[in-house]
């Protein structure tokens, strides 16, 4: 349908986490004292950080007395300040308390290294990748998908946490604008894709509706393709207004 609509069509699909996948991760890192992939995990899936932005943290991003954290964009290199939403904040202070040692040997770095810390200071996404990939074995959540481009891949991945966020922020405020703002996104068809699954159900209970109320006067139309196409040209314009351009 996006082709017809003359919308770019992606080489690839957006990977999904659920709720309750995301706290089903947070749980067994909890279980076998997986701090700081735990605390990785909750602080990309709460604050909707990329991996490379939430793994180099430094002790000096962090502003107690008001609150928020200092983040540079892995896309622009620009310097945004983010508040550390309450259900994070007791975790994140209680782990620097405990690892205080261990982040100013790595150089201030929160998600330090436990092996020589000297030569890699902080973890990297590839590792976080491969950790979330090893819990989501384990929790018989490693299922894959088959990308547009035909290439098999995981369903979950380190992005399906930022995408999570997305979603849930948009569940809350129903406007792709603000979601964009918060995420930093150059432009709202970024956004749109993250929230595909939500949008396309927005959509069909708007198409829905749309179907009930032309179908109730039904003098008008004799023709049930003359109705159709009606449906449908509503239809191109929901999903034209899908892609809000600046």
């Amino acid at each position: 349908m996006k082709q017809e609509l003359g919308l770019k069509v992606r080489n690839r699909f957006p990977r999904f986490m659920t709720k309750e996948e995301f706290y089903r991760l947070v749980r067994y890192c909890e279980e076998f004292s997986l701090d700081n992939w735990g605390l990785a995990i909750k602080v990309c899936g709460l604050m909707g950080l990329r991996a490379i932005e939430c793994l180099t943290i430094q002790m000096q991003d962090l502003d107690r007395e008001l609150n928020k954290l200092s983040v540079r964009l892995a896309k622009t290199d620009k310097i945004v300040f983010r508040y550390i939403p309450d259900n994070l904040k007791q975790d994140l202070y209680s782990y620097i308390g405990k690892y205080k040692t261990q982040i100013i040997a790595s150089g201030g770095y929160l998600f330090f290294t436990f092996n020589n810390a000297s030569k890699a200071p902080h973890l990297k996404p590839s590792s976080f990748g491969q950790k979330i990939a090893e819990i989501c074995d384990r929790l018989e959540m490693g299922d894959h998908i088959i990308m547009a481009n035909g290439n098999k891949a995981r369903r979950i991945g380190t992005h399906s946490l930022r995408r999570l966020f997305t979603s849930e922020l948009y569940k809350q405020t129903k406007d792709i604008r603000v979601v964009r703002d918060v995420l930093h996104h150059a432009n709202a068809e970024i956004t749109s894709r993250y929230i595909s699954s939500i949008l396309f159900d927005d959509e069909q209970k708007q198409v829905e509706k749309l179907a009930r109320n032309l179908i109730k006067p039904t003098p008008t139309f004799t023709d049930k393709d003359q109705l159709n196409e009606i449906v449908q040209d509503k239809i191109k314009e929901l999903f034209e207004n899908m892609f809000i351009k600046n």
